[in-house]
């Protein structure tokens, strides 16, 4: 349940720019210098915690993408201390200094935060492989915390990653909270998915070798994967040792991309090096 914040256009704030249309899509990087939070009931414990988070944070990307992004992380922040319902206005930023294209932002913003709810129960449905003690160990959350939406995010991701050790790579988890206002409970259903298991398929290289002989090395060394129970910490052990054989600094992003074939269940694994031709296997 996200909430997408709509970009407040041309609304003047007192000593500060306006946020016109044409800043909307110009790339920034716009530093955080005071928030205001404004709400009638919101503890004030909470509002200095947030206020803390944020304050000096810098975001780069076109004004309006980072007004979207910045209303979204207070929503989370607030969910994050079991403001489960909460919702945000639009944030209004005056721009107070500018530096080589570094922005300096005051920023004042509406909450409507809602209910302080806690964890109540965790239970998973149609989960076969690991027993539902293990899965639950798996959530950095006890009954009776505050409801926290990112640490409940990352039990679902560290389940993801519990399961992709016995090769499940196309495993999902879907929660349905339900909600008891009465008690300002959260239980959580998560509903498994656990598919099926996946081995080791072909390494693709694509890009020119960093080095004379170094992709005919690569997909050597790869055979001794291929047809194996696929699993994501073997695969990071098998590329920090063939590390110089694909890696010589000019990666500017993440060059490996996975290929699920959900027909022979196997994981094929792409390598990508600096740009230009192509090695396949």
């Amino acid at each position: 349940m996200r909430l997408f914040i709509r970009v407040l256009i041309g609304f003047v704030l007192a000593g500060g720019s306006v946020w016109s249309a044409a800043q909307a899509d110009s790339p920034n990087t716009i530093e955080i210098h005071r928030l205001t939070i404004e709400s009638n009931s919101l503890p004030e414990r909470d509002r200095r915690q947030i206020v803390r988070q944020f304050e000096g944070s810098s975001y780069e990307g076109a004004s309006q993408a980072i007004a979207e992004e910045f209303g979204q992380r207070v929503r989370m922040a607030l969910r994050d201390r079991g403001y489960f319902e909460a919702g945000v206005d639009d944030p209004e930023m005056s721009f107070t200094a500018a530096d080589h294209g570094r922005r300096i932002a005051d920023v004042r913003i509406k909450v409507k935060e809602g209910a302080q709810y806690r964890l109540g129960k965790i239970t998973f449905v149609n989960a076969k492989l690991f027993p539902a003690d293990q899965l639950r160990g798996a959530f950095d959350l006890q009954d009776g915390d505050l409801f926290n939406a990112t640490k409940f995010g990352r039990g679902l991701e560290n389940m993801t990653n519990l399961y992709a050790t016995e090769g499940y790579a196309n495993f999902t988890a879907i929660p349905q909270p339900i909600k008891d206002d009465s008690r300002h409970v959260i239980d959580e259903t998560v509903d498994v998915n656990e598919g099926s298991p996946y081995d080791f398929g072909r390494l693709i290289l694509e890009g020119p070798e960093p080095h004379a002989g170094a992709g005919k090395a690569l997909l050597d060394s790869w055979t001794s994967l291929q047809g194996k129970r696929y699993n994501p910490a073997i695969l990071q052990q098998w590329l920090a040792a063939n590390r110089s054989n694909w890696e010589d600094g000019s990666h500017t992003s993440d060059p490996i991309t996975f290929r699920t074939d959900g027909e022979s269940k196997v994981v094929n694994i792409k390598l990508s090096f600096p740009e230009g031709s192509t090695l396949m296997r």
